[in-house]
């Protein structure tokens, strides 16, 4: 199926992942913010996160890091708090 749609509606295909990104808005997903917690990164970028990305994906996070590494839990519960105050404003 997969095989027809690139090779005989490649366009269609095409303007549909398009509309997806868009519609995405570009946020970040929970994979992308449990890689930013692993690594350190998100304190320095969490411009890139929005308040509304923040919302929906902190009730997933809260139940997911019950079972995240100890590193993982102390980066999580500071970057909980910080975004708290961030986005109070």
């Amino acid at each position: 199926m997969r095989e027809h749609l690139w090779k005989y509606h490649r366009a269609w295909m095409i303007k549909r992942m398009k509309a997806g990104k868009v519609k995405a808005g570009g946020n970040p997903s929970v994979v992308g913010l449990l890689r930013d917690l692993a690594t350190g990164d998100f304190i320095p970028g969490y411009k890139k996160y929005k308040r509304d990305t923040y919302e929906a994906l902190k009730p997933a996070l809260d139940i997911l890091a019950k079972h995240l590494p100890p590193p993982m839990q102390t980066s999580w519960k500071v970057v909980d708090k910080m975004a708290d105050q961030i986005f109070k404003q």
